[in-house]
């Protein structure tokens, strides 16, 4: 009945298919419509790649790859590099991913074998199915998110919080992307709804409507009924199986994710521990039968694995690991990019718990209004304490988010209901509707910096007069109808600034070009060669996995990727990046102007025959 506890007029079933409906525009248009620019994604593509080309897991061909060790640069960071001195491996790509004939462990295979197995399915590669499996979980996080702002909130957040989560930028953004914080996102969110769940109480039925309106959330917690859950043991069973699902998707850093919202449900809502016990003990041996094999496999089959996962998990908190390494205020700025389109209710959530009691104000940490707020705002801590630093690290605490904008938007609509259209909680909304009729004027112009024609603005005209309508709803004392008309147009401008000036602009600077002019090079000039290990992950996507390097050629090509037009590389750099090798003469090679600058090729001439010692070349 969650979904028609903000619009009496909508049916419970219907209010239910309305969510899947706008999940999936959200979520799954237009995902093969980008190519592949972004090398996190290119890695977990380019690896799943090399999987299904060497056949299913049970009769895979065996790669032949070098050894990796942890060696400690001029810099002090710390880095995997092959081990050219030592003897090479042959393992089952399925078991012990590759990438670029390296043995690839930064992070576990989940990612890896779902685009794999939907590669292998299909005979071959493509974006969109690249970027399937995390578009498809991000749209069934939908259902979870309202369900799980019922358990912790009330019903009437149960739509609010699936709305916000469909139309935050962010969101669907980071959900479109085939990497392994989806993955995470989205197992640790079905990790504490289970939990919730078996936690064996919800709130029962929404308050009556006069204690909604002495509270501004709409909803009075203390008066709520309380009902036994049903099913514990079968909800705490799935939490752990999606404890173990996100072990292999990320690792360890999942535990914080999961630890933080777990212990402030339990401190702010008061609940008991789920049970019954030996739900527990099922729950865990069910969790490790899933998670440890493969990472015993892979401890028991290639050296040096214990120290490459202590080098990216342990690293980031002690310093080691460098990469991505930003300041300690790096999210405080980005929090309100993050919150997009819904920053204006953000900010209300952020003061909302502490103006309910102002009156007492030790009572905020225990009140369950204090339960999105007190998630969001320990995990940022955490995280910004970290040396590395992503925005994509955060994509698992966005249900804290949601809950946050929908407590708010909930505070909002009763505020609006008892003080009527000249109320401050209806100008908080109109302004909200006036956003999202700036996004959707603003949309021509932004295809048209996409090198679009201006006409291509019509497709505005949906987003447009939705929010347009969003504002005769609030004057006609219409919250409910507000809220879905608000969200839909920010839906809709979303899915139109992702696939129609997010698209070109980062096509423009597409490695495929590149990887198409390397390619004719190659078979144009028998004597020359390519070094599958130094090329661009997000470039060899778009070249034929059987480029291998010839010893006895006298021309090396080598593509870079330099975004920042840096100086051209030296002699100096190349006899790092192949040492081993005599290089003769270097020579810039113009790939033309269909190939965006940031892609450079050089021709080396090197002599035949010199390869590096212990046959790594």
């Amino acid at each position: 009945m969650w979904s028609s506890c903000i619009i009496g007029s909508v049916h419970p079933s219907r209010g239910k298919i309305l969510i899947v409906v706008l999940a999936a525009a959200a979520f799954l248009p237009f995902l093969g419509k980008r190519d592949i620019v972004i090398s996190h994604e290119a890695r977990v593509i380019q690896t799943a790649r090399e999987m299904s080309e060497a056949g299913w897991p049970w009769n895979a061909k065996p790669s032949l790859v070098p050894r990796v060790a942890i060696v400690r640069r001029a810099d002090g960071a710390l880095r995997l590099e092959p081990d050219p001195s030592a003897e090479r491996l042959s393992v089952n790509p399925w078991l012990v991913p590759v990438l670029n004939d390296q043995i690839r462990l930064q992070k576990p295979p989940l990612p890896y074998w779902c685009c794999a197995a939907l590669f292998k399915l299909n005979g071959g590669w493509s974006e969109g199915l690249s970027r399937l499996i995390p578009a498809i979980l991000g749209a069934l996080a939908t259902l979870l998110i309202a369900d799980m702002a019922r358990l912790a909130i009330g019903r009437r957040a149960a739509l609010p919080a699936a709305l916000v989560w469909m139309s935050a930028y962010f969101i669907p953004d980071e959900f479109r992307k085939s990497m392994a914080d989806p993955y995470l996102a989205f197992f640790s969110l079905a990790t504490i709804w289970g939990w919730m769940k078996a936690s064996g109480k919800s709130w029962g039925r929404a308050a009556k409507p006069e204690a909604a309106a002495r509270d501004p959330g709409g909803v009075k917690h203390e008066d709520m009924k309380h009902e036994e859950g049903k099913g514990s043991a079968l909800f705490l069973l799935l939490a752990y199986v999606s404890m173990a699902l996100g072990l292999l998707a990320k690792g360890p850093p999942l535990f914080v994710h999961l630890l933080i919202p777990i212990v402030l449900f339990h401190f702010t809502l008061r609940r008991r521990l789920p049970g019954p016990w030996w739900g527990h003990l099922m729950g865990l041996a069910l969790a490790a039968a899933i998670a440890l094999p493969w990472p015993m496999y892979v401890l028991k089959h290639v050296p040096n694995a214990s120290e490459m996962w202590k080098y990216e998990s342990v690293g980031e908190m002690t310093g080691d690991n460098l990469e991505n390494a930003r300041p300690w205020f790096f999210y405080l700025p980005l929090l309100f990019q993050l919150s997009l389109p819904w920053t204006p209710l953000w900010i209300v959530g952020l003061i909302l718990p502490f103006v309910r009691h102002r009156k007492r104000p030790s009572s905020f940490i225990l009140h369950p209004s204090s339960f999105p707020l007190a998630w969001y705002v320990v995990v940022v801590i955490f995280f910004s304490c970290v040396h590395l630093k992503k925005a994509a690290y955060l994509l698992p605490a966005m249900p804290a988010l949601a809950l946050m904008v929908a407590q708010a938007m909930v505070a909002l609509i009763a505020g609006a209901r008892r003080f009527g259209p000249q109320s401050f909680a209806v100008f908080l909304l109109a302004g909200q509707s006036l956003i999202a009729v700036g996004f959707a004027i603003a949309i021509p112009f932004l295809l048209q910096s996409a090198g679009l024609p201006l006409m291509m603005g019509i497709v505005a005209a949906a987003p447009l007069a939705l929010a347009t309508g969003s504002l005769r709803m609030l004057n006609r004392r219409r919250p409910g109808a507000w809220m879905l008309m608000t969200a839909s147009a920010f839906i809709l401008s979303v899915v139109i600034f992702l696939n129609f000036n997010r698209t070109p602009l980062e096509n423009a600077r597409s490695p495929r070009p590149a990887a198409e002019a390397l390619l004719k090079l190659l078979q144009n000039n028998p004597d020359s060669t390519v070094s599958s290990e130094r090329l661009p992950a997000e470039a060899s996507l778009y070249l034929p996995l059987t480029l291998a390097f010839d010893p006895r050629a006298s021309t090396l090509y080598h593509l870079t990727d330099d975004p920042h037009n840096l100086a051209a590389p030296t002699r100096e750099t190349f006899d790092a990046i192949y040492p081993g090798m005599l290089i003769l003469s270097i020579e810039r090679v113009d790939l033309g102007k269909s190939v965006h600058p940031r892609w450079k090729l050089f021709k080396l001439k090197v002599t035949p025959g010199r390869i590096m010692a212990g046959g790594a070349w």
